[in-house]
């Protein structure tokens, strides 16, 4: 059987300069070896077994045998030949054929229901987006990872693959990236930085300085100049100055949090940022899209940003990132509030879940340099680049909320009677706390009562 050996050496520099163009200090260096005769050792002989990923995405888009990358179109034909490679090596290794399914967003967790319900689960592995976690959980659709595994590498919070989405002492999907992406830092407007003299935020994060303080100090310069102090998803701007100042939205006994001390100074600044006229307000307060990107008008000096949105979208002027600010009461542990991770179940019903798990060990060995490529490729330097992803990696903040859409949704309600001026801030959150709660009680069900008793 012939097979090419590739040996890739990626660093950071080369894979941002492939990417994004700013310097490298290094080269790749690819080596491929004179295909030789020679037979696969066989780990595991799975007897021939399909093993089927689904995802809304391309997860794993060279996984389906035959389908190799295109030199013309890929973005870093390096790395994705040596993925095509690891996985082509890892079928014959393990005797499987490796199917990637592709699945309309709104029809996997249906999907996912009604096989599981009729016995044949429709794939081996699921990409569940964030929210569709705790409902999978909560309707025994997927397998704990403890039922399966005992590895205590696989635990823990470093390599890959690793366990993530721990609710109730266990842990329900494996992470899809070696590295971290769920979760948001804070964008900035250099352009606006330096049409109104202020310092830039990076060196007030740096040297300590980056507080709700100076935050509204610098949105205030900005608006006196005419610009928007923020833009961006009410819910995201809130829930993360929550995060930032040690606030949480859930109780330990699943009540939800409101009058927690540290979560009402939050939202009184909130307040201060959406009636004082701060926020960028034309895409009203209940659409998601039209704020996530009503940044790219260049017209607000901040804004909520994450890895795929940069690394999607082209902005149009010169950025740069930092958390957002410590909060008056937070101690500079958290910047920004997060829900599950999205991650890869294992629905009930699968066979033999534990060489599921083996072969998508076996054919994630490259993982790291997949994702360090595509951190390079979002930002524009390295600095950019290093500061994100630790953000990311340790600021997060876990509250079960954020992993109910309908939960987070109402604080666009909440930033309109902010901006409205005719409610206060306990006022407005004596107004949402049964409702809230309501929402809460309904989506844990009966892991809600399980935990209450």
């Amino acid at each position: 059987m012939r097979k090419a050996i590739i040996i890739i050496l990626l660093t950071l520099a080369v894979l941002t300069a492939c990417n994004r163009g700013y310097e490298a200090t290094d080269e790749a260096t690819v080596t491929e070896e004179t295909p030789i005769d020679e037979q696969i050792e066989i780990i595991r002989d799975l007897g021939g077994r399909e093993i089927r990923i689904a995802a809304a995405w391309p997860y794993l888009p060279f996984a389906t045998r035959g389908i190799a990358p295109n030199p013309a179109t890929s973005r870093n034909y390096v790395l994705d030949r040596a993925l095509y490679e690891q996985i082509q090596l890892s079928s014959m290794q393990y005797n499987i054929i490796l199917t990637a399914l592709h699945i309309d967003h709104n029809n996997i967790m249906p999907t996912l229901e009604t096989s599981v319900a009729a016995g044949a689960p429709f794939a081996d592995m699921v990409l569940l987006a964030e929210e569709m976690v705790l409902p999978a959980i909560t309707g025994n659709l997927i397998y704990a990872m403890e039922e399966f595994t005992t590895q205590s590498d696989f635990f823990g919070t470093e390599g890959f693959p690793r366990a993530s989405s721990e609710f109730m002492g266990v842990h329900w999907t494996i992470a899809p990236h070696a590295m971290e992406f769920n979760g948001m830092f804070l964008g900035v407007n250099l352009d606006i930085v330096r049409s109104i003299r202020e310092e830039n935020p990076v060196s007030l994060y740096e040297n300590g300085y980056w507080t709700y303080q100076s935050f509204m100090e610098i949105m205030q310069a900005a608006v006196d100049a005419g610009y928007y102090g923020i833009s961006g998803v009410p819910s995201d701007i809130i829930s993360n100055l929550v995060a930032a100042n040690n606030g949480i939205f859930v109780n330990p006994d699943f009540t939800v949090a409101y009058n927690n001390p540290h979560t009402l100074a939050a939202f009184e600044t909130a307040r201060n940022i959406f009636a004082g006229d701060f926020w960028l307000p034309n895409q009203g307060y209940h659409n998601f899209h039209g704020n996530l990107l009503a940044f790219m008008d260049g017209q607000s000096l901040f804004f909520p940003l994450s890895v795929w949105v940069v690394r999607e979208v082209d902005i149009p002027f010169p950025f740069t990132v930092v958390p957002f600010p410590e909060g008056n009461m937070g101690d500079g542990s958290y910047s920004f509030m997060k829900g599950f991770d999205m991650g890869l179940a294992i629905p009930r019903g699968t066979p033999n879940p534990a060489d599921v798990l083996t072969v998508f060990e076996s054919i994630s060995i490259l993982a790291e340099e997949r994702d360090r490529v595509y951190i390079a490729g979002s930002f524009r330097t390295e600095r950019d680049a290093t500061r994100a992803m630790g953000i990311l990696r340790e600021q997060g903040k876990f509250d079960i909320s954020m992993s109910i859409p309908q939960f987070h949704w109402m604080y666009g309600i909440m930033a309109q009677e902010f901006s409205s001026g005719s409610w206060n801030t306990r006022t407005t959150v004596d107004r949402l706390l049964r409702p809230q709660q309501e929402v809460l009680d309904g989506a844990l069900g009966l892991w809600y009562t399980i935990a209450r008793n």
